[in-house]
């Protein structure tokens, strides 16, 4: 202290640096968010993040651009993108319209592979791309659900690919949402074909839950349309 009562620091406190003998408040900065500022800055000039913007993350004091996928679409991306990992799309292929930030098919032109559809057991998801009940589990509970979006007031039917090798394992039941279930013969085949049209059901235009209810075990399913 080579003079009296004069403002010499030795050192300084967390969030600033030495400058000149004195204690100065160290500046951070931060790309795609908010600089630390205090104590947090703890080195004066580097890039230490606070928070981050929407459409980041914080990554090791840095906001990284937050990374988005989409099944049948493209994905979101900068602050639409609010969650990194998530399944966000921004825009849908043709054959499938946006509902709740996902891609569904759009019952006019879709062929919708089995396994987008929702299963609920015994029905099951085969790794080779196709659903199945499998002969011998018996089928009470079976569902197979599909999110689709029908763009106007319709009357729809619908066939799927199968293979149904026998009359014990040739039907679904068909249900609409929650409403009225219908059975759907499907024929017989040992080898993938497209199975007969299904029951008729009237739809409204918006979002809805095509199901294929288990009837009879032994029945494969690869797509629907």
């Amino acid at each position: 202290c080579a003079t009296d009562g004069a403002a010499i620091c030795a050192g300084c406190s967390a969030g600033y640096h030495l400058s000149s003998s004195s204690c100065t408040a160290n500046t951070c900065s931060c790309f795609g968010g908010t600089a630390a500022t205090g104590a947090s800055c703890t080195t004066d000039g580097a890039a230490i993040c606070a928070g981050c913007s929407a459409g980041y993350h914080l990554s090791s004091s840095s906001c990284t651009a937050n990374t988005c996928s989409c099944s049948h679409g493209t994905a979101a991306t900068g602050a639409s993108c609010t969650t990194d990992g998530a399944s966000i799309c921004a825009g849908c292929n043709a054959g499938y319209g946006l509902s709740n930030s996902a891609c569904v098919a759009t019952l006019s032109e879709a062929t919708i592979d089995a396994t987008s559809g929702t299963v609920t057991a015994p029905f099951v998801h085969q790794s080779d791309g196709y659903a199945e009940i499998p002969e011998g589990g018996g089928h009470t509970g079976a569902v197979l659900a599909f999110t689709v979006i029908c763009n106007g007031n319709a009357t729809a039917t619908f066939k799927a690919e199968i293979i149904a090798p026998d009359q014990r394992s040739d039907s679904f039941l068909l249900q609409l949402d929650d409403g009225n279930k219908y059975i759907w013969h499907t024929l017989q085949g040992l080898s993938w074909f497209w199975s007969s049209l299904s029951p008729s059901i009237s739809m409204t235009a918006g979002s809805h839950t095509v199901k294929l209810l288990g009837r009879e075990d032994g029945i494969k399913i690869s797509a629907l349309r």
